[in-house]
């Protein structure tokens, strides 16, 4: 049975599909060699720090916490970036039981990726994630500029307290 019928497929601001476990599907060796004999280089790769967000947010037990970044994605300087091939979510935070939270990266064009899901066997609650570096690729070819949300939550029936001190 072909996958694409299996699981859900979401797509991304540009018009990408794509799935949290497969990512953008397979690829097509024929068609690739084939764009290969015509191929032009992208530009140069750039890196651009869109922010940080060091107040520390308080995570709900029944709710979403969001954290929110608004970049011009370095406009104007020699790193600007147009186009996005990944971003990263820098995370520091704690949680009564590290394996129940969820965190989810919202892009200015709408895509959601999840870039933490729920383990069942990490029963950490004392050394939490510190500086963690979290990404996605789902937003591939998107444009940067805009706001970025850090969406964090628990998944769990128990409550549970933490804090989220640092992100995007």
């Amino acid at each position: 049975m072909i996958a694409k019928g299996r699981f859900h497929w979401n797509m991304n601001g540009v018009g990408l599909e794509f799935n949290h476990l497969f990512g953008f599907g397979v690829l097509d060796a024929g068609a690739m060699v084939a764009l290969a004999k015509i191929w032009k280089t992208v530009p140069a790769r750039y890196h651009c720090v869109a922010g940080v967000v060091s107040t520390p947010h308080r995570i709900l037990t029944n709710a979403s916490t969001q954290i929110y970044i608004d970049t011009d994605a370095c406009v104007g300087t020699d790193t600007e970036v147009n186009y996005v091939e990944h971003v990263q979510a820098i995370v520091t935070l704690n949680a009564s039981r590290r394996g129940d939270v969820t965190l989810f990266l919202i892009s200015p064009m709408g895509t959601r990726s999840m870039i933490l899901n729920k383990r069942p066997n990490d029963d950490d609650q004392y050394d939490g994630f510190t500086k963690w570096p979290f990404m996605t690729t789902h937003t591939w070819g998107e444009g940067p500029t805009g706001r970025w949300t850090l969406e964090v939550r628990f998944d769990s029936q128990t409550p549970q307290t933490g804090y989220i001190r640092s992100g995007l």
